[in-house]
């Protein structure tokens, strides 16, 4: 398959893109292939009203099934993060070298920093705004093709038969099912379902020029309403119709009213009363009352009931002026349904809703024209709706009994069961939609599974039981997450109040090399370790998404070694940590052991004088930082000696052969020069011991030679030199440097 690359600003909505790639000029892409277009995405969001920044950086997907989501179409970002500083990340192991050489992208931008590293890459991909702001992206392309699509309407109950089964799925390309999550109507639960599947074709099976070119590019993108080549007046949808004002609900609300018109006509006639027989009993504008389960089978039991309904109806009729928002009016109609136990009629209304919009078809069309049918340029039917989006291992069981929960979980919002209503009856009047994607290389995208399953639930604030359902959802949602090996994870872009502690469990957060891990180590490159935290927000450090390893820059003491109760001088600088860092410095005896204390508190930065106490002692540096809770460390440790007069100073070293005035020897060379002492430690004596006996020459410049053997106790060093700064060199007695090679211990008699 031909594929190439288009450089976009970020900014660009979804829907302008896939207009703006379909044109046949020459492009950036033609760089690569023989070809002049039209280009396609390989997959889309489930809508194009995003920008492509938006899209990409919370992992939004579409719903075919073998393929990643739009993140993984990018190959290269240009990243202004913190201060600033201009990044250019680009993919590697691409047919193309490079997007742009060097020289260019130095020219355009001086101080970029370029770095082809495609660990960087999978982690900018989805970011969630923590790197910093995308400024354009190249975006892998494939040759423009057509899709067919084909509706049907179907239930739940049906539907999950088949919903882990990859063989039903991978049928098609694409796999959608759309489930009213409203089920209950009398004695019967069932919920109803619509399922689209699609195909991939070649661009010419739409016809010349493609069918939904002109609906939905040039000028028209992101402008026209729904396009059906085989159906005229698919505009005529009721949610389209619904975009034009909240009048239609009087209509849809009449059009359930006509067949329960009939039945209590129907029934009236059997039972051989009059409509008016029915008011006389004073039940016209009440429910159906309870009675009516000992009549219900009777003619006359069938009339009142009609009649209630009706007079339910035209209540619920009353909640749909015209001049009332569409949303609002369905959240009015939902809340008082709900609280008068009805929602068999709010089902119906749902139903035609949904199977409206989604209402069979087939229909092939060029491709953007079939995944992307919203209409961005009016916005009067839109409101402030909410929704959750969790995802699953395709084929396991784990998304259909997250499915029936959900199911469960309605009808206790209903009943006023759920804890987070309070005792209160509530609906949810909004749809879940079920998609599939393959799995995504972005390091924190949510389809980690080779095929993933994502279950949305979305309503309209306007009704009373969207937040406290979405809330319980959210929480059987964290409940999946922290489960032993964990079964899900949560869109970015959606309701998503996961705490870090279940972010670091789904994204494997602490196994070596693992997804959020990985992720952490390049947002510590880009910002100093987390120092540079102009793009950390509220959400951010509540989901984790933040480096929280602190980390040493430098650490040393000079010199490490001085006479007792005298100082060391101590420097650091620990400054590329996240705000709020600590640091301290802490000293533990070795030799004697003793208890770790604390010397000082001090900044990320700055340097001390340090009295050591006799022995050999860990002076260490350490640095905290806490988030959500939990504190991590780092510790740099230096060990020091404080010594007193008879003390030793050991060196064990092994011999080397070598030729002194033409005759071999082992000798050793020990300079203290590169080592660190203080000049007021003096030697006093010095003792040699060899694995392989015999005696040994010290030889020192201006001094006389002295002989040292493993029997005899140490000999005394008549100048007493500093150790600080000196040079000893010593050669063996015997010669021709045959046997084993020595392996010799100096000890060195010291003073203060």
């Amino acid at each position: 398959m031909a594929v190439a690359v288009e450089h976009v600003q970020a900014g660009i909505k979804v829907a302008e893109l896939y207009s703006l790639i379909d044109n046949e000029g020459i492009s950036l892409a033609n760089r690569y292939v023989d070809y002049e277009g039209p280009w396609a995405m390989e997959t889309l969001g489930g809508a194009g009203g995003q920008t492509i920044c938006g899209a990409t950086q919370t992992a939004t997907h579409g719903g075919d099934v073998v393929l990643a989501p739009i993140a993984d179409a990018i190959v290269a970002v240009h990243l202004i993060g913190a201060n600033g500083r201009h990044y250019w990340i680009e993919k590697t192991g691409e047919p193309w070298d490079w997007l742009f050489n060097n020289h260019d992208l130095e020219e355009f931008y001086p101080k970029i920093r370029i770095m082809r590293n495609n660990d960087m890459l999978r982690a900018v991909q989805v970011a969630a705004g923590r790197f910093g702001i995308i400024h354009s992206m190249v975006l892998k392309l494939v040759r423009q093709y057509s899709l067919f699509e084909d509706r049907t309407a179907s239930t739940w109950s049906a539907v999950q038969g088949w919903l882990n089964n990859p063989g039903v799925v991978g049928a098609s390309r694409f796999t959608q099912i759309v489930v009213n999550p409203i089920g209950r109507h009398g004695d019967i639960m069932e919920h109803s379902a619509w399922v689209s599947r699609r195909w991939r074709l070649p661009l010419s099976a739409a016809g010349n020029p493609p069918a939904g070119r002109a609906e939905r590019s040039g000028a028209n993108a992101a402008r026209e309403v729904p396009f059906d080549p085989n159906d005229p007046d698919a505009r005529d949808s009721f949610l389209n119709r619904l975009c034009e004002g909240a009048g239609i609900l009087e209509i849809l609300i009449d059009k359930i009213s006509a067949p329960i018109e009939g039945a209590r006509d129907k029934a009236l006639i059997t039972a051989g009363l009059a409509q008016a027989s029915i008011a006389a009993a004073g039940l016209i504008g009440l429910p159906p009352p309870p009675f009516l389960v000992y009549i219900r089978d009777t003619a006359l039991g069938v009339a009142i009931a009609a009649q209630a309904t009706l007079a339910l109806l035209a209540v619920v009729r009353g909640f749909a002026p015209g001049t009332v928002h569409v949303n609002e009016a369905l959240g009015d109609i939902s809340n008082f349904l709900a609280e008068v136990d009805q929602l068999w009629i709010l089902r119906l209304l749902s139903d035609m809703l949904m199977g409206s919009d989604q209402k069979p078809r087939a229909m092939t069309a060029i491709s953007y024209a079939v995944m992307d049918i919203h209409n961005y340029r009016d916005w009067v039917c839109s409101k402030n709706g909410d929704s959750i989006e969790v995802f699953f291992s395709a084929w396991s069981l784990d998304a259909i009994n997250f499915l029936n929960l959900l199911f469960a979980r309605v009808r206790q919002l209903e009943a006023g069961m759920l804890p987070e209503t309070n005792g209160e009856r509530m609906a949810f009047p909004g749809y879940v939609a079920i998609r599939f994607t393959g799995k995504t290389g972005a390091l924190i995208g949510m389809q980690r599974w080779n095929s993933t399953v994502s279950i949305e639930i979305a309503s309209i604030n306007a009704c009373k039981g969207t937040a406290p359902l979405l809330a319980r959802v959210h929480q059987d949602a964290l409940e999946a997450i922290g489960a032993g090996v964990p079964l899900a994870r949560i869109h970015w872009g959606q309701k998503n109040t996961v705490p870090m502690r279940h972010v670091e469990a789904a994204y494997d957060a602490w196994v070596p090399g693992g997804d959020l891990a990985l992720w952490r180590q390049q947002l510590s490159l880009l910002t100093r370790n987390g120092r540079d935290s102009v793009f950390s927000t509220a959400f951010t450090r509540q989901a984790g998404l933040e480096v929280v390893q602190p980390l040493v820059g430098s650490f040393a003491a000079s010199p490490d070694t001085v006479c007792a109760h005298s100082t060391v001088d101590v420097s650091w600088e620990a400054e590329n940590n996240p705000k709020g860092t600590v640091a301290r410095l802490q000293l533990k005896g070795v030799t004697p052991v003793t208890a770790e204390v604390t010397i000082a508190s001090v900044g990320l930065k700055g340097a001390m004088q340090v009295p050591i106490p006799p022995g050999q002692h860990e002076l260490a540096l350490v640095v905290e930082y806490g988030l959500n809770g939990r504190t991590l460390s780092d510790r740099r440790a230096l060990r020091v000696r404080g010594v007193t007069t008879g003390d030793l100073v050991t060196f064990v070293l092994e011999a080397t052969c070598g030729s002194f005035s033409s005759v071999n020897r082992w000798w050793v060379d020990i300079n203290m020069g590169g080592l660190s002492y203080s000049p007021d430690i003096q030697v006093e004596a010095l003792k040699v011991i060899s694995s392989t006996g015999g005696s040994w020459r010290l030889r020192r410049s201006g001094k006389p030679d002295m002989v040292l053997t493993s029997a005899t106790s140490p000999l005394p060093v008549a100048d007493r030199p500093p150790l600080h700064n000196s040079s000893w060199r010593f050669l063996s007695e015997a010669t021709g440097c045959t046997g084993p090679v020595p392996t010799l211990t100096f000890q060195f008699t010291v003073s203060c």
